[in-house]
């Protein structure tokens, strides 16, 4: 007996000890996270002067003890970790919101688990990487670390790990914006690129049929067409439902589409667009071929 498709979806969801796993994982991540940020503030409050009432432009390094292990960062490293383990809190109140949302419907897939692992190593780095932006772009190169508010960074950092998602579409946004590449360049000149190209149909080859031809194979003459794109016919008259024909890659350019004989048993026109999957990808324009 064939599995239907809730079948497939059921086998696929994490069992009640899997679970289980995830949830004793996360709370044992986020006591340690919270651990980190009591041990770790000291010595940022040190680092940055916070912790000095009297105004002074000297920082002073202040031993960490983790686990009984004891280091003393200098302080920039100091701001480093107080960046990374902020981070990773906001990122682990993410991944936690989503595991409960999930397990608590009932819906939590086993390709996902890898999803909790790496999301806050995803949120560690990206905040780490907003924290040089920062520093490059709001301070100068001498500016003492005594300078800095711990407060503000300890906020950006775990408001990055938090939304990690929309800190990278922001990044992204700026950079496409200052390194815009021209049409033609970039990776419009690249045959490797991630991104399927939306496709355009020019015309068909023939333009015409006559009722009940024989002659049941055209192409399909434009571009942007790739290995994947598939043509679908519609006929106007009867609601324009577009319905895939056999479609052959022949080259970017070029398409080679079987009709069946139902496209040309009546007159009229049978509309032809091609599709493109995602990525990127999409629908072309149509293109009409007569049937007289």
């Amino acid at each position: 007996m064939a599995e239907s498709p809730q079948d497939t979806i059921s086998a696929q969801l994490v069992p009640l000890w899997g679970k289980i796993l995830v949830g004793i994982f996360l709370v044992l991540v986020g006591g340690v996270l919270v651990y980190l940020l009591v041990e770790v503030w000291p010595a940022v409050l040190a680092a940055t002067g916070a912790a000095n009432p009297r105004p002074t432009t000297t920082a002073h390094a202040k031993t960490i003890s983790v686990f009984g292990a004891a280091y003393s960062p200098d302080p920039d490293v100091t701001l480093l970790l107080l960046v990374a383990v902020l981070s990773a809190l906001g990122s682990y109140v993410h991944a936690a919101q989503s595991f409960v949302d999930f397990a608590g419907n009932r819906r939590l897939v086993v390709s996902w688990t890898w999803w909790y692992i790496f999301r806050i190593l995803i949120g560690v780095a990206l905040a780490e990487i907003f924290y040089f932006a920062i520093r490059a772009g709001f301070f100068g190169t001498d500016t003492p670390t005594t300078d800095i508010n711990p407060y503000g960074i300890a906020a950006i950092a775990g408001l990055v790990g938090l939304f990690s998602k929309q800190a990278t579409d922001k990044l992204r946004e700026v950079f496409e914006t200052l390194f815009k590449t021209a049409p033609g360049y970039g990776d419009d000149t690249r045959k490797d690129s991630l991104t399927n190209p939306s496709p355009v149909v020019r015309m068909g080859e023939p333009a015409e049929l006559s009722v009940g031809s024989t002659l049941l194979q055209i192409e399909l003459v434009g571009e942007g067409f790739i290995h994947d794109s598939v043509a679908r016919v519609s006929r106007p008259l009867e609601g324009g439902i577009p319905v895939p024909r056999d479609t052959a890659y022949v080259s970017a350019s070029r398409l080679r589409v079987t009709l069946t004989p139902e496209d040309v048993a009546e007159a009229g026109s049978v509309s032809i667009t091609v599709f493109n999957p995602a990525p990127g990808g999409g629908i072309s324009e149509p293109v009409l071929l007569l049937v007289t």
